[in-house]
């Protein structure tokens, strides 16, 4: 079953750990306006042009291919120039008293109005489809903004400092860890001695057990449905409902 464009930007930015919040932060459009664009609203933004500068902006961002959203926009949602307008209102006949010159005269000035009128709409309809949209309803953000490569807010948002995620030295030759998800499901990295071994959205219930000689590093998108067992003693929850934490896990090589 094809997914929407709304669900795939909620999709994209849910297993990408993102608030909605952070994501406006990074690409300086209003938080009102992304949620418009996963809601499908996308009547209060504003007219065509910028649905698809929004949808374009907000897609990168997320790391996905934005032109196959642009296109369903376009298929589900864009409206089509209207031509017909100009049929539709015929010129009235002039009176018969008239001077042929006068009605050659409205005439001309009748026929140049259309001729332009469609040069208009024909322009519109020709452009670029690749041109960035003017920000116009953009709100910028009060405090200035890095100007590196916004790293994924998942990554920023998610990333621990070091007092909240200390390295565990243990005791042994190696690291084993079992690693339970119940009652709900949480986005998983696992990396096994400097390999990543698993990354995505684990379901409820699932189990999974990893050894390391050296080291294990997890990152966990909602740590209140996550429990471990490293060399059979059980850690238990690695952290706070909602809020992604990163643990790792290290051999005492002096042990």
């Amino acid at each position: 079953m094809a997914t929407g464009i709304g669900e795939t930007l909620v999709a994209a930015r849910r297993q990408q750990g993102v608030a909605l919040s952070d994501a406006a932060a990074e690409t300086r459009v209003r938080e009102s306006y992304l949620a418009a664009l996963e809601e499908e609203d996308f009547a209060a933004l504003g007219g065509d042009v910028y649905v698809k500068g929004f949808l374009r902006s907000y897609a990168r961002f997320l790391r996905l291919d934005p032109e196959p959203l642009i296109a369903e926009y376009r298929t589900q949602y864009e409206r089509p120039d209207d031509f017909t307008g100009l049929a539709q209102h015929p010129v009235a006949p002039l009176p018969t008293e008239r001077s042929p010159a006068l009605v050659v005269g409205i005439g001309v000035a009748v026929i140049a109005v259309m001729v332009l009128a469609a040069i208009g709409l024909l322009n519109d309809r020709d452009e670029p489809q690749d041109t960035e949209v003017a920000p116009a309803p953009v709100e910028t953000a009060t405090q200035p903004l890095p100007t590196q490569r916004p790293t994924t807010t998942a990554e920023k948002a998610t990333e621990p400092d070091l007092s909240d995620d200390p390295t565990e030295v243990l005791a042994g030759d190696a690291v084993r860890m079992v690693l339970n998800v119940n009652g709900g499901t949480s986005w998983v990295r696992i990396v096994v001695d400097g390999a990543t071994e698993l990354e995505g959205e684990q379901p409820d219930g699932t189990r999974l057990r990893y050894r390391a000689d050296e080291s294990i590093v997890i990152r966990v998108g909602d740590p209140g449905v996550v429990s471990l067992r490293v060399n059979g003693q059980r850690v238990g929850s690695v952290g706070d409902p909602g809020i992604p934490v990163t643990k790792t896990f290290t051999v005492d090589e002096g042990a």
